[in-house]
C-alpha cells in the first residue's frame, strides 16, 4: 500500500498509489549534477529525488555530504546527510540520499567535509 514505483517487463517505471497509476506526473529522468550546485526539477509538480552519493575518507579524517532543499535557488534546510568517519585506515561509503520536493522548490548536494573526496554516482528525479 501506499506510494511504489513499479517496473514492467520492458524496465518502464511508474508511480502508484494503492495499485493505481497516478494520473499525471510519473516523468522519470537520470540528469547529470554536480555537487555544491542547485536545481530545480519541476516549477508545477513535487518531484521524488534520489541521489546515489559517495564519500571518501582518510586514516582518522572524516567526510561529509548533505542534501538540502529550499523555495529558492540556494536551499539551506538539511533533509538528511551522509557522514563518515575513518579511524585506523581509509575508508569510503556510497548511500542514498532522498527527499520528495514541493512543485518549485530547489535542492543540492553540499559537500560538508571533502575528506579523500565525495561525490554523485548518479541521480534519479520521479515528477510526482
Amino acid at each position: 500500500a501506499g506510494l511504489v514505483f513499479v517496473t514492467d517487463a520492458s524496465g518502464n517505471g511508474t508511480w502508484q498509489k494503492d495499485g493505481n497509476a497516478l494520473a499525471t506526473g510519473g516523468a522519470v529522468s537520470t540528469p547529470t549534477r554536480v555537487v555544491g550546485t542547485a536545481y530545480q526539477p519541476s516549477t508545477t509538480r513535487p518531484v521524488f529525488v534520489t541521489a546515489n552519493v559517495y564519500v571518501e575518507s582518510p586514516a582518522g579524517g572524516a567526510s561529509c555530504l548533505a542534501l538540502l532543499v529550499g523555495a529558492t535557488s540556494s536551499p539551506a534546510t538539511e533533509v538528511c546527510r551522509v557522514y563518515l568517519i575513518a579511524t585506523s585506515s581509509a575508508a569510503e561509503i556510497f548511500m542514498p540520499l532522498q527527499t520528495i520536493l514541493p512543485a518549485g522548490w530547489y535542492y543540492e548536494i553540499a559537500n560538508y567535509v571533502t575528506g579523500n573526496g565525495n561525490g554523485i554516482n548518479n541521480i534519479t528525479e520521479t515528477v510526482l
